[in-house]
């Protein structure tokens, strides 16, 4: 059958559709067989390999049998057989069909070499024609490069592909990765560069290379750029969950439905379903030795899992309009492998999150990390909007963590950038520091809080001679975020009031404060007996 023949290149490429199709084209055929089509760089066979449908107007589809991946390319491109099929006899019959089906196949081989040519090496029209671009002959350019001589002919060149740029470089081009690269280069952890005097050189980006092995001799540095190298990255506090102020490395209860708990410092946790329990655990050599994690350990019913950190304004704002990177060393035990993380931010005011009931966040992003039980770590990226100025929240869930089922979560960190990069280690003091603005007690570390947890670490008063009142000013460590909510416990009995140092009574209910702020808390007591000395404890929270 004859159709008006459209002006189109005879060639249509498919990338990224995944199934059988149909996969349609938009030039004109006169049988199933004026096509070819390519899997990818396979030629498939019709029939076998796919059905062709031809349009009224000549276009079709191919249908394959066998469904193709995101990542094939499927190409299908004219192929009618360059031949004329019928002759003419004098004094015969004349059909117009017959005539158009000649006329057509003239247009579609034209077509056909067209597209070819097109995927040729060609000179541009504008060329001059003196130009010659026909190749030299096989035995000159066997074993030899593609060159061009000074009037933009094609010449042979000396070389094998054995020979990659030069002597020099060959041992750097050839490498199988960036870093084989560097130590062929002489610039693996160690290397030395030398500069000329009044020289400048540019070494690059260390992303994770450790600062303290760049030393300079005889010179000075007018710029550095070490991204991620000098600490103090990590966006997430106590990322290592080495500390425990309120528990001291003890089992902790949540409680379903309940308001969310806070864990080790700056970690909170919740739970629906049943109750759960939390510890500070022993870490492991793998993937990276890790003194402590966090460990869930679940129960009949439960439903799910959530433990967070809310990173208030002042540590997130510049975050906002640029990308993110979270990872995490997360293991599950038994039939839970999904573990999922969801980045929010303080909808309208800083630094202020809401309730579990009612949230006042807004989602950045979400995603989940397939999981087993083996401690591996995770990470994601996370494009944070231009609005995330006002705080963010990071939280990890698991769905219906069962009775004797577990959960381990550790080396949390969230940096800026795309890529994530080596822990960011701080030292005990720093990062005890840092968690101090938020929560701190007068216990010893290793000491959990509670009534009636002895006399070590607590503040001490002595009732001026005459007087019967007892007086405590508690001066925080670092400067809380807030002005914190106090709370008192008496060092042996459950009252929290203050007790005699010889143990032999108690004060009357406090008054406080007398003066409160976020650098320290003023509060006194009644009842007591002049000259003597009393002791009690306290704790300062001024989480998010």
């Amino acid at each position: 059958m004859a159709y008006p023949i459209s002006d189109v290149t005879r060639r249509v490429v498919y990338t990224g559709s995944a199934g059988v199709g149909p996969y349609s084209f938009t030039f004109e055929v006169l049988a199933n067989t004026d096509i070819q089509v390519y899997k990818n760089t396979t030629l498939l066979t019709l029939t076998t390999n796919y059905t062709v449908t031809i349009n009224a107007n000549g276009t079709g589809s191919v249908t394959l049998v066998v469904a193709a991946t995101n990542a094939d390319n499927i190409t299908i491109v004219g192929d009618r057989a360059i031949q004329r099929a019928t002759d003419f006899v004098t004094g015969g019959d004349l059909f117009a069909n017959t005539l158009n089906d000649e006329f057509d196949s003239l247009v579609i081989f034209s077509q056909q070499i067209d597209e070819k040519a097109d995927r040729g090496l060609k000179a541009p029209v504008t060329d001059p024609t003196s130009v010659n671009m026909v190749l030299p002959v096989q035995a000159s350019r066997a074993s030899k490069y593609l060159a061009f001589d000074s009037n933009g002919n094609p010449v042979v060149s000396s070389g094998t592909g054995t020979t990659v740029v030069s002597s020099v470089m060959e041992p750097v081009v050839s490498a199988g990765s960036l870093s084989d690269a560097r130590t062929n280069l002489g610039l693996a952890s160690g290397a030395t560069t030398t500069v000329a005097s009044g020289a400048t050189t540019t070494v690059g980006t260390m992303a994770t290379q450790n600062a303290s092995a760049v030393a300079i001799t005889g010179g000075t540095i007018a710029n550095v750029n070490l991204a991620n190298t000098f600490g103090f990255k990590n966006r997430i506090i106590n990322g290592l969950m080495v500390l425990d102020q309120r528990n001291a490395g003890a089992s902790q209860t949540f409680t379903a439905g309940g308001a969310l708990a806070y864990a080790v410092d700056r970690w909170y946790g919740f739970c629906t379903g049943a109750n759960v329990t939390g510890q500070q655990v022993a870490g492991s050599t793998t993937p990276t030795n890790t003194q402590f994690r966090y460990r869930f350990t679940g129960a009949a019913s439960v439903t799910a899992i959530g433990f967070g950190q809310r990173i208030e304004q002042n540590n997130s704002y510049d975050l906002a309009g640029s990308t993110a990177t979270l990872s995490a060393d997360l293991a599950i035990s038994a039939t839970q492998t999904t573990v999922t993380w969801t980045a929010s931010y303080a909808t309208t005011t800083a630094d202020t999150f809401g309730t579990l009931a009612s949230p006042t966040v807004t989602q950045i992003a979400t995603g989940t990390f397939t999981v087993t039980s083996t401690v591996t770590n995770f990470n994601a990226q996370i494009t944070v909007p231009a609005a995330a100025t006002t705080g963010i929240q990071i939280v990890f869930t698991v769905g219906a963590l069962t009775a004797g089922l577990t959960w381990t979560v550790g080396n949390v960190q969230l940096e800026k950038g795309s890529t994530a990069t080596s822990f960011d280690y701080r030292s005990f003091g720093t990062e005890l520091a840092l968690c101090q603005r938020y929560f701190e007690k007068t216990f010893p570390t290793n000491t959990a809080v509670a009534q009636a947890a002895g006399f070590a670490g607590a503040l001490l008063s002595i009732v001026p001679q005459g007087d019967s009142l007892i007086y405590n000013n508690f001066i925080f460590a670092s400067e809380k975020r807030t002005t914190p909510i106090i709370t008192n416990y008496n060092p042996t009995q459950a009252n929290g009031v203050y007790r005699t140092i010889s143990n032999s009574g108690d004060s009357s209910a406090l008054t406080y404060p007398i003066t409160n702020g976020t650098r320290t808390v003023c509060w006194y007591a009644g009842s007591g007996a002049s000259q003597n000395p009393y002791a009690i404890h306290a704790t300062a929270s001024a989480e998010l």
